[in-house]
């Protein structure tokens, strides 16, 4: 499976930002920053890359173990649920 090019996109932007950090886990709150102008494409971005069986480690150069990468973007996506919770859908009666 490969990733759509939009959320690989989003992943290597949130990634470029701990590249060179010891803990990511620091930084979570700078990331956080350029994601919350488009919360909900960010969000679905993680989800999409999370689910699937691409190696996100290898989607750019140098970045984290893959274990890392995952729990780094589990930890993102649950920050923006917490920023904007997901929206229940509308049902008309």
């Amino acid at each position: 499976m490969q990733l759509p090019e939009r959320t690989a996109v989003i992943v290597r932007t949130l990634m470029e930002f701990v590249r060179y950090e010891q803990n990511v886990f620091e930084n979570i709150e700078r990331v956080l920053e350029i994601a919350t102008d488009s919360v909900d494409e960010y969000r679905r971005a993680i989800e999409i890359a999370l689910a699937s069986d691409v190696s996100l480690a290898n989607l750019g150069p140098e970045y984290h173990p893959e274990v890392i990468v995952r729990r780094f973007l589990a930890e993102i996506r649950e920050r923006l649920v917490q920023l904007v919770p997901e929206r229940e859908p509308m049902t008309f009666n």
